[in-house]
């Protein structure tokens, strides 16, 4: 019979790899704490810091918080007081990573350094300030949202207003006696505008859809059709009355042709390129905003 200690030998270990051994169970223990501990705060690198002015908090809280449910964008809110935002702005550096929701006013830090440290202002509302107001008349004024200049995703801080004005969603507030929601488009997990051109713009819209997909988020499905086929399948649509197959705009063509009076027709400030936005899109805002872009290219 063998010995059993000459066949199975205890296994020497050295400082150094019992260093390293230790090392790597703390680093599996934090592993797997991080894992265990992750809330909606702190889920991705890219979490959206939003400040709130404190008397929008009743209005807009509950909104957040379904934002991040449902896209899975994380949001990291704190509710000030204007006072305590005003500091915020002059004093902290990532002030301009930030996304504020506030009633503008006549606070002079805030109007001032609008324009230095946000890049984008979307009316949310109307807020009616009744602790303040005098008796029978009501101070209303403008509830905003700032978009700051440093923030690394743009389309996740477009997406949250999108989502705060959308009627199917940020418009079931607790409080609506205080507040008239600006009515956006309805609220579409991936939102798409669909579009007609004309062919010989091509090279320039392309890059205008491509600029205000990748700021925006916003998927842009180009067709790019001749007037005569552009024609005919507007009318096969439109005796169908599925309207919902209808693009949402259609641009440059001069005569294009609508007798069921679906298209609003406009130009772009250059007078020389029309444009025809469907009265029934649920793209209609996002449309002009991409309207904005367009025009920067032609």
């Amino acid at each position: 019979m063998q010995d059993f200690n000459k066949v199975f030998k205890t296994p020497k270990y050295t400082g150094v790899t019992l260093s390293l051994l230790s090392m790597f169970v703390l680093a599996s223990m934090l592993v797997v704490w991080n894992k265990l501990s992750e809330s909606p705060e702190v889920k991705n690198q890219q979490t959206l810091q939003v400040i709130c002015e404190k008397k929008l908090q009743p209005i807009f809280r509950n909104a957040i918080q379904s934002f991040y449910k449902e896209t899975g964008i994380g949001c990291t809110t704190a509710f000030l007081t204007i006072e305590e935002i005003s500091d915020f702005l002059l004093n902290k550096k990532d002030a301009q990573s930030s996304i504020m929701l506030i009633v503008t006013g006549n606070e002079p830090s805030i109007v001032n350094l609008q324009s230095e440290k946000f890049i984008e202002r979307f009316v949310l509302g109307k807020y009616t300030n009744i602790e303040n107001s005098p008796v029978n008349k009501n101070s209303t004024l403008p509830a905003i949202c700032l978009i700051g200049k440093d923030i690394p995703k743009s389309w996740n801080a477009l997406a949250i207003t999108r989502f705060l004005t959308a009627p199917n969603r940020g418009h079931i507030f607790p409080d609506k006696d205080s507040f008239i929601p600006f009515v956006g488009d309805p609220w579409q997990s991936t939102q798409t505008i669909n579009l007609y051109a004309n062919p010989e713009i091509k090279e320039k819209l392309s890059h205008a859809t491509d600029a205000f997909s990748n700021r925006e988020g916003i998927k842009i499905e180009s067709n790019f059709k001749k007037l005569s086929n552009t024609n005919e399948t507007i009318s096969i649509i439109a005796k169908s009355n599925a309207t919902q197959y209808l693009p949402d705009i259609i641009i440059g063509h001069q005569h294009f042709e609508d007798p069921s009076g679906l298209y609003s027709k406009q130009y772009l400030s250059t007078k020389e390129l029309p444009y025809y936005i469907s009265k029934t899109s649920k793209s209609s805002n996002s449309v002009k905003r991409l309207l904005q872009t367009i025009q920067k290219y032609f």
